[in-house]
């Protein structure tokens, strides 16, 4: 699962509070900061729906700053590399 989080306020302890968090659970495998809508986006995994529940309820839902969440459930994985381009974006090389 995806889960984007938008916290219920943006002060400097409440992100890191989030952030100190996301560190002690095994289930999030990946969290980024992000722009727009919401804060931050997880990578959550989970054995089949009502483990994502109890993991929402009991697992995020302890985490006092967290105001609001939105689930995307991945149906399917089309690509996964993980290989960086990078001589692309070598200077001279656009």
């Amino acid at each position: 699962m995806l889960c984007n989080i938008r916290l219920k306020q943006h002060t400097h302890d409440l992100i890191q509070q989030f952030m100190d968090a996301v560190q002690s659970i095994d289930q999030i495998t990946e969290c980024y900061n992000t722009t727009g809508d919401y804060d931050f986006l997880i990578k959550v995994y989970a054995r089949d729906m009502k483990d994502y529940q109890d993991f929402m309820l009991n697992t995020l839902g302890n985490i006092s700053c967290v105001g609001s969440l939105h689930s995307v459930i991945v149906i399917g994985e089309i690509k996964d590399s993980h290989v960086i381009p990078v001589a692309r974006y070598e200077e001279g090389n656009h």
